[in-house]
């Protein structure tokens, strides 16, 4: 019976161990061992779970977990802040409780052997089983032979509840009082290993099943029987005149020639009319239903793809039919238009699945790494994507990868069922695409032009892509961002309006109001003064945007083991030091660059896109080309590829006279990438050369710090945070310690230097590391932040520093878009045409970028809201109008003399 339905053959045998062997090696490779058990560490500790009190002169500490599978506890950790020893207990007794609040688990340690600031492991001597979403508990206490009141470790060892109180109760953040609690449990996955299971028994049907070979037999078959009939009507028709003797002799020697066949009839016709062989042989020989069943696949094959890619999202349950209606509808299109360029469906199919499913993919892979979706500006990026993508590791777990051999499997049920091409003539060929060329344009005009998708509850989320391509699934969002790849023509906007703001910012006073005249209590850009005490001497000025770097301490309460920034936070004379509120978070390094060069804002930009890339002049107003004009040699420093982000080209267009790049670096320091010491070590090395030549401006961009923060690279001095477990802050933290070292080294030899010089060292986004951490951060779960908390995953640190007199502070708030200014006023240049209207721009709003604007009150707004000021409203229509004019209109010539660079 086995050889009956399966056919064993050389060829079947090395496909079958090829398709398995990819399988296996694939799902290692980014799973691991699917039969070992999977371990994960959950920290525990949040404001409502833990309890400290006091119970008969002892303190104790309760905490809460559960999980929301089973799973079976293997161990947990500790850590303890600092304190003082005598101040504390000598035994720690910890207890485990189920449910039912009867004891699992108990174990002593000894004080003595706790550190602190490190985490203790506590081994258990055997494992808890702990069933799915049952509340367990941990009871921390402590004993002496001569303390009356065992207080247990943490950090703040004077902040108790009164120990003469019977039993009282305060909520306590633990990782605030730096006791943190984890716990280390495994589980199977065994519903995965299941389905991956099954799978390869698909996948050995598919290779081995015998049932369809017999397909082209039964064809024959019923071809002939067909042909049989046909002939005995034509025989029975072209005797019908014949005496009915002849005509009973012909149906004699008609039915002796199928005799064999009446017999089998005859035995037959006693058994059941229809059987499931007769049904299979059917679908097997009959046309239609074979030509039905390619229909069906090629008609659902769009939507298998969706569902394949979705459910490794783990957002498909979570989506609302239209969009899984209305991604099938775009996808049939997709293919459509494969087929109108292949002219074979299946052939399309197979080639739009190769496409698309790791276009899917990559959308995974850069949401792991930056915490944003694949948009399309991404597209003219992806060579420095590739260039990067080696420090980066993807990682599936079981119940995502399941679905990549699916996909697999459906490729190969696809190859199964493809008809045999046949050659066409070439109008028959037109013919047959005619269709899906009109199917594939009304789709996609009527789903870009119209109102449908909207209609149906289809909308991008500007502010938040994330949670827009979890909504509507990754094809229909990147569909829906397309619309973003070209500037809309601003309303109101003509040249003669451009003309008429120009001639006002020439008539309008520059000078910056007071505290007490714009109703703020922070400094910012307008607050700074144009430095005085140069004399008209025009200093060198140095301009570097740290890669990925961020202050954590200017945006919430940090538990650090060491400060990361200790030289930077040190330093008062002679300098400003604040938050500059960039447009981009993990990556989109250059969006950053273009608004600190250009005083530009990408908050008028199409969401997602990259200036460098698409938008950019042969001949850009930038910082370069105005310092250009005045005498100054302008060079760009940047130990990576020239050609990331299509830096060569746009700095030739912003008036760059050098590019120095990695290919300009001989042996240089590496950490983790070229340093940032070395890249400084550079920026000393063209001065030395230009020395005494006249007034210098470089640009340099950093790469230390860059994404890719699992590298395990071994630290002389590491930082961490306290009690956690978070590798990749440790990494990062660590990185921009090392950065702030280089940057004293930086500071250190201008400060011997008789030459006046200025340097303005901003980061250009905070890193994408443990989403957790960032809760912990800002004290929330993402899912309840609101604009003023996600503005803080935006805030990047800016430090101005000089060697000669300028006006110090601390703590000012300003927006990526005035870091030009503020460097021109530093350096105490006047300040060109456009420079003059961002600065006006800054006096009622002290900070934007993409996300929104801040008021004078310190209050973020969106651009869209209902709230905004008459004034305001009126500023950012003037300045998206100028930058619409600038980029966007075609008569760049008239632009050019409107905005009076030349």
């Amino acid at each position: 019976m086995f050889y009956k339905y399966f056919k064993i053959t050389k060829k079947r045998v090395a496909a079958f161990l090829a398709v398995t062997l990819f399988i296996i090696i694939l799902q290692y490779t980014v799973t691991g061992s699917m039969l070992a058990k999977q371990y994960f560490s959950t920290e525990a500790g949040n404001a409502n779970s833990s309890v400290i009190g006091i119970i008969d002169n002892e303190e104790i500490i309760r905490q809460k977990f559960s999980f929301n599978r089973k799973v079976v506890l293997n161990k947990f950790d500790l850590s303890f802040g600092s304190f003082e020893r005598e101040k504390v207990g000598d035994v720690l007794h910890i207890q485990m409780t189920d449910g039912d609040n009867n004891l699992v688990y108990s174990t002593d340690i000894d004080v003595d052997e706790i550190t602190p600031n490190q985490v203790y492991p506590v081994e258990m001597d055997h494992t808890v089983t702990i069933s799915k979403n049952v509340v367990c508990c941990i009871k921390l206490t402590c004993s002496s032979e001569d303390n009356p009141y065992n207080i247990i470790p943490t950090l703040n060892t004077t902040n108790r509840t009164d120990p003469n109180t019977y039993m009282s109760t305060l909520k306590m953040q633990t990782r605030k009082k730096c006791l943190n609690i984890s716990y280390t449990y495994s589980y199977r996955q065994l519903l995965s290993f299941i389905i991956f299971v099954l799978q390869f028994v698909a996948v050995f049907i598919i290779c081995f099943e015998h049932i369809t070979d017999y397909s082209e037999v039964y064809r024959k078959r019923r071809i002939r029987q067909k042909k049989r009939q046909q002939k005995e009507k034509e025989l029975l028709d072209k005797n019908s005149d014949k005496n009915d003797i002849n005509r009973k002799k012909l149906k004699q020697n008609i039915k002796s020639l199928n005799s064999k066949k009446a017999d089998t009839k005859k035995k037959t016709s006693k058994k059941v009319s229809f059987s499931i062989r007769q049904i299979v042989i059917y679908c097997l020989s009959e046309p239609k239903v074979i030509k039905g069943i390619r229909i069906l696949a090629a008609v659902i094959n769009p939507l298998v793809l969706f569902v394949i890619l979705e459910a490794m999202n783990g957002t498909l349950i979570n989506q609302k039919a239209s969009v899984w209606i209305f991604s099938w509808l775009l996808l049939i299109a997709i293919q459509s238009i494969f087929y109108i360029i292949i002219g074979n469906m299946y052939v399309s199919m197979i080639v739009m699945n190769f496409i698309m499913f790791p276009f899917g993919l990559a959308n995974l892979f850069i949401m792991n790494v930056r915490g944003t979706p694949l948009l399309p500006a991404d597209i003219f990026g992806l060579a420095t994507a590739a260039e990067v993508a080696s420090t980066y590791t993807v990682k599936f777990t079981p119940a995502e990868f399941v679905m990549l051999p699916m996909f697999i499997i459906w490729i190969m049920l696809l190859l199964k069922i493809k008809p045999k091409h046949k050659k066409q003539s070439l109008i028959l060929n037109i013919r047959k695409r005619i269709i899906p060329v009109i199917t594939s344009t009304v789709i996609i005009c009527t789903l870009y032009n119209t109102g449908i998708l909207k209609a149906v509850g289809i909308k991008d989320d500007i502010w938040n892509k994330v949670a827009s391509c979890q909504k509507n699934g990754f094809y229909m969002n990147f569909f829906l961002n397309l619309h973003y790849l070209k500037v809309s023509e601003p309303a109101g906007y003509s040249q003669e309006r451009v003309a008429q703001i120009i001639e006002d910012t020439k008539k309008a006073d520059t000078s910056g109001n007071s505290l007490s005249e714009s109703g703020r209590n922070f400094l910012s850009n307008s607050d700074f003064k144009t430095t005085t005490s140069l004399n008209g001497k025009k200093p060198n000025i140095i301009l570097v945007m740290n890669e990925s770097l961020a202050d954590f301490s200017q945006i919430g309460d940090v538990n650090f083991s060491q400060d990361p920034l200790p030289f930077i936070h040190s330093l008062r004379e002679n300098t400003v030091y604040g938050i500059d509120y960039v447009s981009v978070f993990g990556a989109g390094t250059s969006n950053s660059e273009f608004e600190a060069m250009t005083g530009n804002t990408m908050s008028f930009f199409p969401s997602g896109c990259n200036v460098y890339q698409q938008f950019m002049h042969d001949k850009t107003f930038s910082i370069s080309s105005y310092l250009n004009s005045l005498g100054y040699s302008c060079d760009a420093i940047h130990p990576s590829s020239g050609n990331n982000w299509n830096r060569i080209n746009t700095y030739n267009s912003m008036g760059f006279d050098r590019f120095i790049t990695i290919d300009d670096f001989e042996n240089p320091e590496y950490v983790r990438y070229i340093s940032d010491k070395e890249s400084y070590k550079k920026v000393i090395e063209l001065y030395e050369q230009n020395k005494g030549k006249g007034p210098m401006f470089m640009f340099d961009m950093t790469i230390q710090n860059h994404g890719g923060y699992l590298t395990n690279t071994n630290w002389e001095d590491p930082v961490s945070v306290k009690g956690t477990y978070y590798n990749e802050a440790k990494e990062y933290l660590s990185a921009i310690k090392v950065s702030d070292e280089a940057f004293k080294y930086l500071v250190e030899y201008f400060e011997k230097q008789d030459e006046p010089t200025v340097i303005l060292m901003f980061g250009d986004h905070q890193p994408s590391i443990e989403k957790a951490f960032f809760e912990d951060l800002i004290g929330k779960p993402q899912s309840e932040w609101e604009l003023e908390d996600i503005q803080k995953k935006y805030a990047a640190p800016f430090v101005l520093w000089a060697n000669y007199d300028i006006q110090e502070g601390q703590n000012y708030i300003i927006g990526n878009n005035m870091i030009e200014n503020m460097l021109l006023k530093a350096a105490g240049l006047e300040l060109p045409l456009y420079n003059r209207f961002i600065e006006n721009i800054s006096k009622e709003i002290p900070a934007m970028n993409v996300n929104g604007f801040m008021d004078n009150s310190g209050k973020w707004h969106n651009y869209d809201s209902g709230d905004i000021p008459e004034n305001i409203a009126k500023l950012l229509d003037d300045y998206k109008i100028l930058q619409y004019g600038y980029y966007s209109d075609s008569d760049k010539d008239k632009m050019t003399e409107l905005f009076e660079m030349k």
